[in-house]
């Protein structure tokens, strides 16, 4: 009886971390690719191929020998159908460690607004009827928390507002201008009007009122409330009434601490030109997105040499 051909050793029937990582790149690949997808899930069998091919590969801007030559992630989600995140988690759970969160898993902005108006209408809820014992949880949550935002009586809370709460450090605000400061701004710009005036007149706000020719707005250097509506109101909403008195033919001067890198550049003379979201690419698979915050040209030009 004629004896079977001998099958000739797989790529599969290699187990030893050794023996894989003797395999060539493009062995490598083809069984990842085969062995791999949305519907073949098996990674821990196939995890020392894997393990192998991240160490290959997974350097920052190192490519996959493979046509367009993808990065490590490009490769693990095109051709692998699984993100590297996905694959981070595997290593880690294999090595008994916990992988890096990512960062959207912390709260964002809209996450954060979001949550503050369930807590207004939960707190609206319960004060409509506070002899109801089922709304306490919501009453005691309420009392406890240190700072915030709270309506009551269909106002907010002051008191609560972080910014009302002054400096860390001893309560104080430091926000009115100098006196020295304020008769320079007037030389230097005659017939400039302040349009946050301290003290404040009863119903007063600067947001809402008419401004002049020529404005200075010494507005506050954090996030306030608005103590009808309980909306957050920042830097960004000052500089949008101030675009639309320019287009009135109106001039606003704001005065606004800066980063000491950007407050040094500017007295060097730099130029500064608005670009707005930027694509950054990243080095280690070619992936990019919008920044998260616009962005600025600072162009520092050379003093003429004598």
């Amino acid at each position: 009886m004629p004896k079977k051909p001998q099958r000739k050793a797989q790529p599969r029937d290699i187990l030893s971390l050794a023996s894989i990582a003797k395999l060539k790149d493009h062995i490598l690949i083809t069984h990842l690719k085969k062995h791999f997808g949305p519907a073949k899930r098996q990674w821990q069998r196939e995890l020392p191929y894997l393990q192998e091919a991240h160490r290959r590969y997974s350097q920052p801007g190192r490519r996959m020998p493979l046509p367009g030559k993808p990065f490590w992630g490009g490769f693990c989600k095109q051709q692998l159908g699984v993100d590297v995140r996905t694959v981070q988690r595997w290593f880690a759970e294999t090595e008994g460690r916990t992988p890096k969160k990512h960062q959207r898993d912390k709260y964002t902005v809209v996450d954060i607004a979001h949550l503050e108006q369930v807590a207004r209408a939960a707190q609206e809820l319960a004060d409509a009827d506070p002899d109801n014992p089922e709304y306490e949880p919501i009453r005691r949550a309420i009392a406890q928390k240190p700072s915030g935002l709270f309506v009551r009586e269909g106002r907010v809370d002051v008191l609560h507002n972080k910014y009302h709460e002054g400096n860390k450090a001893d309560g104080k605000h430091y926000i009115l201008t100098p006196k020295a400061m304020r008769e320079e701004l007037q030389q230097r710009y005659p017939g400039i009007v302040d349009i946050c005036p301290y003290p404040r007149l009863k119903g007063y706000d600067a947001l809402k009122a008419l401004w002049y020719k020529i404005n200075y707005a010494n507005i506050p250097f954090g996030t306030t409330i608005d103590e009808k509506t309980g909306k957050k109101i920042g830097p960004t909403v000052w500089a949008k009434k101030g675009i639309i008195e320019q287009e009135k033919g109106n001039s606003t001067l704001y005065t606004f601490p800066v980063d000491c890198f950007l407050y040094l550049l500017i007295k060097a003379g730099a130029v500064i030109t608005p670009r707005g979201p930027v694509n950054w690419v990243a080095i280690e698979d070619g992936s990019s997105g919008p920044s998260g915050r616009n962005i600025v040209d600072i162009f520092l030009p050379g003093k003429e040499v004598v």
